[in-house]
């Protein structure tokens, strides 16, 4: 019997999205689908809207929570699903109607392998097209592991691939004991490192098979204080988990951690509270991955946050420079 693929969507006040994101799932190519619809005290017409998709499929089954956000959806579906695989998809997102089946065949192929990723793209269309069939050749899925793996993890260009958690297929037992932090943004950041070390192996399918749609009022369209500070510390517990379980590995650049600092001291500026906020965890993530830090990187942040004075000092210095140099 074919494996079961347990599709978890979270749900809240997404009525103008809801049916186009349950009937990409619903047309799925894998037919094998235990499709999980966690209405999230949604306050519009949500709830009802989940409760006539599962009329319509047997598949679908519909969990109505109290509000408690999108960690605490996710985890509601995690709890309760009974796949022999798990895939998250957003309820204001769609799929490839062969995204199911090409994540897994990527996975099969290769033994042991548990978590297999795609690509996606960004969308402001709605309704969608439906898309092409896709016909995979020798080069369509890259397996990364070891030093490879955690080198394109760290990638700036390839980090967001790598720490969504809607892009990915994954073996069910990785969850075991691992769930999303409730209240948090960056939810992901805090989660997705823990499963990609426990994989060890990545099927990396290259075709972009998610639908990722721009919303100006998503949680991720604009960021906040807390969404910086969120962001933060979980940098900083990814770098203490790598530094543990990775002791010899060091990255060519961080500019992740970096440019997350400086936003959001540009975006606290003026706000002395927050801004202590900001420089205290902001302290605590880069001391946290220091040991993981290129050169230059240790040195400017040292010189940060063991000299804060002198450096603001300097900082202001070289804005002064840059800006007589630019009249």
């Amino acid at each position: 019997m074919p494996d079961l693929i347990s599709v978890i969507v979270p749900v809240y006040k997404v009525e103008a999205y809801l049916d186009a994101c349950v009937q990409s799932i619903v047309d799925q190519t894998w037919r094998e689908l235990e499709i999980l619809l966690v209405d999230d005290g949604s306050p519009d017409r949500c709830g009802a809207m989940c409760d006539e998709w599962a009329k319509k499929d047997s598949r679908i089954r519909v969990i109505h929570k109290e509000n408690g956000g999108l960690s605490s959806a996710r985890n509601a579906g995690l709890d309760v699903c009974r796949g022999d695989w798990i895939l998250f998809v957003d309820s204001d997102d769609t799929i490839h109607p062969q995204m199911a089946e090409l994540l897994h065949r990527a996975a099969a192929a290769r033994p042991g392998c548990r978590l297999a990723m795609c690509e996606f793209y960004h969308t402001s269309d709605f309704p969608r097209p439906t898309p092409p069939p896709v016909t995979t050749g020798p080069d369509a899925v890259r397996y990364l592991e070891g030093r490879e793996l955690w080198d394109t993890f760290y990638d700036d260009q390839k980090n967001v691939q790598f720490i969504v958690a809607w892009n990915k297929l994954y073996r069910r037992e990785l969850w075991n004991g691992v769930r999303y932090p409730v209240g948090r943004i960056h939810e992901d950041e805090f989660v997705t490192y823990r499963l990609i070390y426990q994989a060890q192996t990545i099927a990396w399918v290259q075709f972009p098979l998610y639908a990722y749609y721009r919303r100006s009022d998503s949680i991720m369209a604009t960021e906040s204080t807390k969404s910086l500070l969120d962001g933060l510390e979980a940098l900083g517990q990814r770098a203490a988990f790598v530094r543990e379980k990775l002791p010899d590995y060091t990255v060519t650049d961080y500019s992740t951690l970096t440019g997350m600092i400086e936003r959001a001291e540009a975006l606290c500026a003026g706000d002395k509270t927050s801004l202590r906020q900001i420089h205290k965890i902001g302290r605590q993530a880069f001391w946290a991955s220091f040991s993981l830090l290129p050169a230059d990187q240790k040195r400017g942040g040292a010189f940060k946050y063991t000299l804060p004075g002198l450096y603001a000092q300097y900082s202001q210095w070289k804005r002064h420079r840059k800006t007589s140099q630019a009249k």
